[in-house]
């Protein structure tokens, strides 16, 4: 099993308030779970939407770097790993750079929270896509494929081959996974209209991109 996330908005971990013990323990009943499945790697996104008056940036970075210490500790018996999302403004306001996302796993220490790319979101916020994952400095653990309309490599804008490379060189180890719709006539996550047979050949096809840039292992 690979990649599943503690997400949900109702979570926010990166939010102090009353609600945060029960929070936490809802995070790490997750993640039992996930350990029981034989997953490797959990996703994390500290918080949802943009900022808020009554928190501040600084204040959420510090919450979550200490909740990712309690639940990198806590995973560590079962070798999961988790991954700091690093999401387009549109979806959060505390880590839209890769860049953003490693400082907080440096500052976090444990070996068992990494960051995670994802090339629809850093279209949208990387200045450099080729030289960002750079930015990683080892600490990339996972990777979200997609072109830049959410479609398979190929049907958008984006040459995606560089970054890959890129990303490989600057990354121990790590997981590619496509997350994307599977062709043009897909409306956006989920609507599917188009021939399967079609869409699976087009995924097919991604498959060799992916590969000459030196990702065996495809989620």
């Amino acid at each position: 099993m690979g990649a599943a996330r503690v997400r949900q908005p109702a979570l926010n971990l990166a939010i102090y308030d009353k609600t945060r013990t029960e929070r936490l323990a809802e995070a790490r009943r997750a993640l039992d779970s996930h350990a029981e499945l034989g997953g490797e790697t959990v996703i994390s996104i500290g918080i949802f939407g943009p900022a808020r008056e009554e928190h501040t940036g600084n204040a959420e970075v510090n919450v979550y770097i200490d909740v990712l210490g309690q639940l990198g500790e806590h995973v560590a018996p079962a070798g999961i790993t988790l991954s700091i999302e690093c999401l387009n403004r549109y979806g959060t306001h505390l880590t839209n750079t890769l860049a953003q996302g490693t400082r907080i796993a440096k500052r976090v220490g444990l070996h068992t929270v990494k960051i995670m790319a994802d090339f629809f979101h850093m279209n949208l916020e990387e200045a450099d896509i080729v030289a960002s994952p750079g930015d990683a400095d080892n600490y990339g653990a996972h990777v979200h494929l997609a072109d830049s309309n959410r479609f398979v490599p190929g049907c958008g804008h984006l040459d995606c081959r560089p970054g890959l490379m890129c990303l490989h060189e600057s990354s121990d180890d790590g997981v590619l996974a496509r997350e994307c719709c599977l062709a043009q006539h897909w409306r956006l996550l989920g609507y599917q209209e188009g021939d399967p047979l079609t869409e699976l050949r087009s995924a097919a096809a991604s498959s060799a991109i992916t590969r000459k840039c030196g990702w065996e292992r495809m989620g």
